[in-house]
C-alpha cells in the first residue's frame, strides 16, 4: 500500500473558468483562493481545496460530478435551500436520514452536490460540530463494494472509519471522509466520478505509482509534469477518477503547500 498525506484538492469539472468562478462566488459557501489565476481557479472549504477543472484540461465530452458528489456542511439546510433557490436546481425536498438532514442539488454544468447537516452524535458520542462550508464527505459511487473497499484499505492504505456501517462504509484521509455509496439506493443510475476528481498528496508520485502498479493499478497517462506539480491519473475498481499529486514549485509568495 502507499502512504497518502491528504487530499490536496477536489476537482470540479466546468466548461469554462470564468462562468465557474462567477457561480462559486455567487454560491457563497467557499472563499476564493487569492492565488487563483485565469487558468486555475480555486475555492477553499475549511478542510480542502475545490479546484475548477475547465474543458481545456479534460478535452472531449464534458462529464459532470454525479448526483450528490460533495456533502457541504451548512448550519440550517432549509434556510440555506431558500437562500439558493434560483441559483441552483434542487432535485427533491430536503431529506432526513434520522442522523442528518440534506438537500441534493445540481450546480453549474450539471455537477451534483449536497447541502448537509448532521445533527445526531456519532457512535462514539462525539458532537457533529463543523464549520459552515466544510466538505463533510465525498461520495464514491460503487456497484460492488468488496473490491472497492479492498482498494481503498489495502492498496491506498486508508483507515476505515470504525463507526461506519456495512451500508455506509467510510474511509478517512487526514482532511476528508470518503463514503462508498450505491446510487441506486437513491433511485439514481451509477455514474463514476470523472477523471482527476480526488487528488491524493503523496511524497513521491513516481514511487507511489510504481507501488500501485505492482498491485495491478494502471496509469494510462503515466506521470505528468504540469510545470508546478507532478500528477498521475488512475481509477479505482468502480471507475472513479483519482490522481496522485505533488506540488514541487513554490507559490508566487514563496510558500509551499
Amino acid at each position: 500500500m502507499i502512504t497518502i498525506e491528504k487530499v490536496d484538492f477536489l476537482g470540479v469539472p466546468v466548461r469554462e473558468n470564468a462562468a465557474g468562478d462567477a457561480w462559486f462566488g455567487e454560491l457563497g459557501l467557499f472563499e476564493r483562493n487569492p492565488r487563483s489565476t485565469e487558468r486555475w481557479v480555486e475555492y477553499e472549504a475549511p478542510n480542502v481545496t475545490l479546484a475548477l477543472v475547465p474543458e481545456a484540461y479534460h478535452p472531449g465530452d464534458h462529464v459532470p460530478l454525479p448526483y450528490g458528489a460533495f456533502a457541504i456542511r451548512v448550519d440550517d439546510v432549509d434556510e440555506e435551500r431558500k437562500r439558493l433557490e434560483g441559483t441552483v436546481e434542487f432535485s427533491s425536498d430536503a431529506f432526513d436520514s434520522t442522523v442528518c438532514k440534506g438537500a441534493l442539488f445540481t450546480g453549474l454544468d450539471g455537477n451534483g452536490m449536497l447541502l448537509h447537516h448532521r445533527y445526531a452524535p456519532f457512535a462514539d458520542g462525539r458532537a457533529p460540530d463543523a464549520p459552515r462550508g466544510r466538505i463533510d464527505f465525498v461520495a464514491i459511487p460503487t456497484q460492488e463494494r468488496p473490491p472497492v473497499e479492498d482498494f481503498y484499505s489495502h492498496m491506498l492504505g486508508l483507515e476505515r472509519n470504525p463507526n461506519s456501517t456495512d451500508e455506509w462504509p467510510e474511509y478517512e484521509t487526514s482532511n476528508v471522509t470518503l463514503a462508498l455509496v450505491r446510487p441506486e439506493q437513491a433511485g439514481q443510475p451509477f455514474q463514476p466520478l470523472p477523471g482527476g476528481t480526488i487528488a491524493f498528496r503523496v511524497a513521491d508520485v513516481e514511487q507511489a505509482k510504481t507501488q500501485l502498479e505492482s498491485m495491478g493499478v494502471e496509469f494510462p497517462a503515466g506521470v505528468i509534469d504540469s510545470g508546478v506539480c507532478h500528477i498521475a491519473p488512475f481509477s479505482d475498481p468502480a471507475g472513479n477518477g483519482l490522481m496522485l499529486h505533488r506540488r514541487y514549485a513554490p507559490f508566487s509568495d514563496g510558500t509551499m503547500p
